[in-house]
């Protein structure tokens, strides 16, 4: 059956304004037999609540025969009437949402179906969750949530934030990363929290040059320099940022900060440096590939040039995505990314005739993503393909024994308690267990991967001054790893974030400091917080659709545990040191 088209705005309705090249764009989707009113599809169901307002806009209409959705019997795509506004912005938000998953789900991406941070197989759009300017992913309540509210220079134009891609794009980042990892909603470092902010923004960038038309639109006004930035593909949000912020983009990927110069500054800025780095590797890429063609094809620079972006997205999109089965189940660094990265190049292309894996390796130092010590393991030390990181594995399973579901991989995990550091008393969880079928270049599948992923819990009594409320309580320092095997039972990749109460060996002294290391990071985390205030109560909508404030940390009580979670929409407008809490939601 042919794919189903859909008219959407390429980036926004700012942009597409400004610039013709860049308004509305056809995007085509798999047909979905159980595609209903609404829009309704496996994955997404549409529901226009305004909590706001509290009422529920009537939705979208499927019309099988003429294959697209309509409203008073009119086709919503980029002719509809004004008085179909609402109905057609919530096909809008839908279209997004399917092509994005299918981006994600894609052999040349994570190779394979995808589930929610949540239990159920349907995310809620919400395309006009209220007046306000914001947009978000929401776990509790299943959802991404767009608002409204109105241009500040055209008091009768409403700025509608389902409409931005960008914006659409990003959220749906977040929720992706909570299905992928959900144990980086709970952590204790700036990190964790802005590696979501920085997988919605690359999430945005890569769906963006992912369209032929945004690329060919690019190589048209390519002036034949390898270098060029390419400012507009790394502006991202460019209507929200204009009306909230007065400026041309909310976050910028084109920028030359490292990780010192933005610590303690929040999530949002701490996620800029990692995708400043990640956009750095996407240019280069391109221009190392017109570099190696342009005098000796004698194609014209604007082919060059469009060849070269659509070499580009294709690499990007496997490094930068199927990277993500490579990071440990809590508690992602940067630099946890920045090695499952220039791993997963390593054997995708342990080849590298043109260096790619020093060259993003060099990105990130740059960056102090990694460190000049890491440089040195990385590429000075003698080391086997298939033989790195190897914990040393003593009861070793077959994969096909250990994958069969969580309760083999468990007795697999349970026997190697010694080697992965686990406390003999502590409850093992097993957090998932998955297949994956990727793809290389020249589209050639990757050899089957199979990951698991587990947990272990160590309890931290809160005491003293630093506590002012938490005192007495216990906390929860979350452990755990993530192992990557191929069908051939090789060891592909192993991360740990350990623990402190485990025997150790002279030879595990390293992983132990590590482990005092991640306790000081939690209990400095957690008496912070409760100093300053920074984790009150959330004010919500009692149906959970429209959240007005919220305090940028949760401290949950689980088990007679605390512990400390990330509200990763969150824009802190102050800084905790100031001890005088003020936030505001943000995408």
């Amino acid at each position: 059956m042919d794919k189903l088209s859909f008219d959407v705005y390429l980036q926004d309705p700012f942009v597409a304004e400004n610039n013709l090249c860049f308004g509305f764009h056809t995007i085509e989707i798999e047909p979905d037999v159980t595609l209903s009113n609404g829009p309704t599809s496996t994955r997404f169901v549409v529901v226009d609540f305004n909590g706001h307002t509290g009422e529920i806009a009537k939705p979208a209409i499927w019309d099988a025969k003429k294959r697209q959705f309509t409203s008073r019997k009119k086709v919503l795509d980029k002719k509809h009437p004004a008085s179909e506004r609402y109905q057609y912005n919530q096909v809008h938000v839908w279209a997004l949402a399917e092509y994005a998953l299918a981006f994600f789900e894609a052999p040349q991406a994570m190779g394979r179906q995808l589930s929610w941070g949540f239990n159920g197989n349907r995310l809620i759009l919400v395309p006009h969750a209220g007046m306000g300017k914001n947009a978000y992913y929401d776990r509790d309540s299943k959802s991404l949530q767009f608002y409204y509210f109105p241009h500040p220079d055209q008091p009768d134009k409403l700025v509608y934030t389902c409409l931005s891609a960008d914006i659409v794009n990003h959220e749906f980042g977040h929720a992706v990363l909570d299905g992928i990892r959900p144990g980086f909603i709970e952590g204790f470092h700036e990190e964790t929290g802005a590696f979501h902010e920085f997988l919605g923004d690359f999430s945005a960038i890569l769906l963006l040059l992912n369209h032929t038309k945004f690329r060919e639109s690019l190589s048209e006004s390519y002036e034949g320099s390898s270098g060029s930035p390419l400012e507009i593909l790394g502006n991202i949000a460019e209507e929200f940022g204009e009306t909230v912020k007065g400026q041309a983009f909310l976050r910028s990927a084109f920028n030359k900060l490292t990780l010192k110069e933005v610590e303690g500054q929040g999530v949002h800025a701490v996620s800029t440096v990692l995708t400043g780095a990640c956009y750095d590797i996407l240019l280069k890429l391109a221009a190392i590939y017109i570099e190696r063609i342009i005098d000796r094809t004698g194609k014209t620079s604007i082919q060059v040039a469009r060849e070269a972006y659509t070499y580009a997205i294709q690499r990007a999109r496997r490094t930068f995505l199927q990277a993500l089965d490579f990071l440990p189940p809590t508690d992602a660094r940067f630099r946890d990314y920045a090695i499952a990265v220039l791993r997963n190049q390593e054997l995708a292309d342990p080849l590298d005739p043109h260096q790619y894996r020093k060259m993003m390796a060099d990105v990130f130092l740059k960056r102090g993503i990694l460190y000049k010590d890491d440089m040195a393991e990385l590429f000075n030390k003698e080391r086997y393909l298939f033989d790195i990181n190897n914990p040393g594995i003593k009861r070793f399973k077959r994969v096909y024994e250990w994958s069969r579901s969580k309760r083999t991989a468990y007795d697999f995990i349970h026997e190697n308690r010694e080697t992965f550091c686990i406390p003999p008393f502590a409850e093992i969880e097993i957090t998932d267990v998955y297949q994956s079928e990727k793809m290389g270049r020249q589209n050639l599948l990757r050899p089957r991967q199979f990951v698991l992923e587990f947990i272990w819990k160590e309890e931290i009594t809160l005491e003293g001054d630093d506590f002012p409320t938490l005192d007495g309580k216990k906390a929860a320092l979350i452990c755990g790893g993530t192992l990557v095997f191929d069908e051939n039972n090789s060891l592909l990749h192993y991360v740990l974030k350990p623990g402190t109460q485990f025997s150790y060996k002279p030879a595990q002294a390293a992983v132990l400091a590590e482990g005092e290391t991640r306790k000081a990071a939690l209990l400095k985390a957690l008496g912070l917080t409760d100093k300053t205030g920074l984790a009150a109560a959330t004010l919500a909508h009692p149906e959970g659709f429209m959240k007005f404030t919220e305090a940028p940390h949760r401290v949950v009580e689980k088990n007679g545990l605390i512990h400390l979670q990330f509200s990763p929409h969150l824009d802190l407008s102050n800084h905790p040191s100031t001890l005088q809490p003020s936030w505001q939601i943000s995408f």
